[in-house]
């Protein structure tokens, strides 16, 4: 999943994040997940990166561009009503907050004011 987090510098140097919930999609493949041995080295089965999947001859195949909506992965995984409001938004959104928290000394380093960053979180799911 890739989820979206904009910073924000006021003009006294003071740092504000902000989460971009409807930006946030999922990263498919293109090609069928497999273990076997043949299929191990090929990249396109086991990196969603649109860098790799892109040289894809199958690129597109499911998703447009490879990419699938936050809500409409909920929807794929049938996951339970509320799913993605109540719990996986809420646990993206702590994670930012402590990565930023624990590099929040960093993060401006030339005190600069009135400035913004755009950060891109990648979370990986389990079952």
């Amino acid at each position: 999943i890739r989820a979206f987090c904009l910073l924000v510098t006021d003009r006294k140097g003071r740092i504000q994040a902000y989460a971009h919930r409807s930006c946030s999609y999922v990263r498919t493949s293109s090609t069928k997940y497999s273990l076997k041995p043949q299929d191990l080295a090929k990249k396109g089965v086991h990196l969603v990166n649109d860098g790799v999947q892109n040289k894809e001859e199958s690129y597109g195949k499911f998703e447009a561009g490879n990419k699938l909506a936050l809500a409409d992965f909920a929807q794929r995984v049938d996951a339970p009503a509320n799913w993605l409001e109540e719990t996986l938004i809420p646990r993206m959104e702590a994670i930012m907050r402590y990565t930023i928290d624990a590099a929040h000394a960093r993060l401006n380093p030339k005190k600069r004011q009135a400035c913004f960053e755009l950060l891109g979180f990648d979370f990986m799911l389990d079952a």
